[in-house]
Formats: C-alpha cells, structure tokens, sequence
C-alpha cells in the first residue's frame, strides 16, 4: 500500500480550476487553496510515518504511461521497511 500526492501549487490549481469553468468551484479563492495545500503538506508528513508517500510533481501533466512508469519505479525502487518500537 502507499498514498500518490499529487503536488501541484495552489496558483496552479486555481488556474485550473478558473480553466475548467465550473460553476460549483466558481467560489474558490487563492486563500482556500494555499490553506488547503498547507493542511494537505502537514497531512503528508504525519502519514508517510506510517503509509508510504510518493509525491509526483503535478504542476505539469504527466501523459498516463510516463507517471505510471515513474511511480512504479519509484515503489519498486524505495525500500518502506519502518521500525516500530516501543
């Protein structure tokens, strides 16, 4: 098991979100996107204690095979062997 965060700066959310023309996110704001990148980074560091965390780079997409050969390398390549103790 292992979580793929895709990272991608909230200026670069809203620009997509402003790009796909919903009229359900037509209320976001730059503010709510940087607080919830901020919550989703902390998310991040307390979970890859226990749940390996590939982050991929997502400011850029990625064509379907190139991001599925990148994660697999990189899940086949990281050792997630944790230590637990007590």
């Amino acid at each position: 098991n292992a979580i793929v965060y895709l990272d991608v700066t909230p200026e670069n959310s809203l620009k997509r979100i402003r790009q796909r023309q919903r009229g359900c996110e037509s209320g976001v704001s730059l503010e709510y996107l940087a607080r919830l990148y901020q919550n989703y980074e902390e998310f991040v560091q307390e979970i890859s204690r226990l749940i390996p965390v590939i982050r991929v780079g997502w400011n850029e997409f990625w064509e379907v095979e190139e991001i599925a050969a990148a994660i697999t390398r990189e899940y086949t390549q990281t050792s997630f062997l944790r230590q637990v103790t007590r």
